[in-house]
């Protein structure tokens, strides 16, 4: 296939896509279900070209913005005070599962050796991150068992590539040490946690001094692959450091965006100053919700209620249009 077929076959991909997710919004469907079923349909239809990707290159290209994505949005702090249930379901269930799905493939292929099928386990335990968090914004559930279930989806891809490095190097060295591999599983942890932390330090020291928004979100994308790859290069988990990486992304983030938008120029009244003012103001108070325990179920009641507030003074300022002096010295409603 030449070029241009190439790229007409990447536009009608696009189109497809398209398609796709809007059928899944009139079924209400996770756009990853639909997602999935169309691209098997897609596979059986003939006279489409056959494609070869090499499945390292695909996960280096997909993997780190979609961890990045999930990491992002989290909340924190329930994220920290659900941790150790999160660590059991992200380790204990991925080596359950595998263990499970080594002795079914032994007992089916008997001649396939316990490492293989511990490879296998480990390559089709973790659930998909993307799946799990599209099926969770559609689903009511207690924001406990939420962040249990996002968390989880989370860390899950590291345990099992840690899980599928230590059966491939059963498989090729014919022996393995309980003891060594958990030792060697949490340095790995530790590495790639560091390298994240690094990583999404660095991101906010650098978008701080950046003076222009395209800047920024450039920067924001490319932190994804930034860590990936140097955790990578440093035989740490890049799943883990990509994780930790949106993480501090996300907490970080209201400290940049809101200052980008006004440096911009897109103020046309004293009060969208004004209450861009207090969007300031709101991004320091978001800080010290999610810095105090004790405000438990009332921090998102807190913080809705702020949002909606800027929200409905932004349309009156659009609707109003007014440049009157006195409105400079807006403050917070009651």
């Amino acid at each position: 296939m030449d070029g241009v077929h190439l790229f007409e076959m990447v536009i009608a991909m696009l189109f497809a896509i398209i398609a796709l997710h809007y059928l899944a919004q009139r079924l209400r469907l996770p756009p990853a279900v639909a997602l999935l079923g169309g691209g098997a349909l897609l596979a059986f239809l003939p006279g489409l070209p056959v494609f070869s990707l090499d499945p390292a290159l695909v996960l280096v290209i997909f993997l780190p913005p979609l961890l990045l994505d999930g990491a992002w949005f989290i909340p924190l702090r329930p994220l920290k005070r659900h941790l150790t249930g999160i660590l059991f379901l992200a380790i204990g269930a991925v080596l359950f599962t595998t263990v499970g799905v080594a002795i079914v493939a032994h007992a089916l292929l008997p001649w396939l050796p316990w490492a293989a099928c511990a490879a296998l386990g480990a390559v089709v335990s973790p659930p998909d991150a993307v799946s799990a968090r599209a099926v969770l914004q559609r689903v009511n559930l207690p924001q406990r068992l939420s962040i249990l279930l996002e968390g989880e989806s989370l860390l899950n891809d590291a345990s099992g590539l840690v899980l599928f490095r230590f059966a491939v190097a059963a498989a090729v060295t014919g022996s393995f040490s309980a003891i060594h591999a958990l030792g060697s599983f949490l340095l790995l942890a530790l590495g790639g946690a560091a390298v994240g932390g690094a990583v999404g330090l660095l991101w906010f020291a650098v978008v701080r001094r950046l003076q222009d928004d395209y800047l920024t979100i450039a920067a924001s994308v490319l932190v994804a692959w930034a860590a990936y790859l140097l955790a990578e290069t440093l035989h740490v988990p890049g799943v883990i450091a990509t994780v930790v990486t949106g993480l501090i992304c996300g907490w970080y983030q209201h400290a940049v965006l809101v200052r980008g938008y006004k440096e911009r120029g897109n103020i046309n009244t004293p009060l969208e100053l004004a209450i861009l003012n207090q969007v300031d103001r709101f991004n320091l108070v978001i800080d010290v919700i999610d810095r105090v325990p004790t405000l438990g179920a009332r921090a998102a009641h807190l913080k809705e209620d702020m949002r909606d507030s800027i929200i409905d003074n932004l349309a009156y300022a659009h609707s109003e249009g007014t440049d009157r002096p006195e409105v400079s010295n807006w403050t917070w409603p009651g």
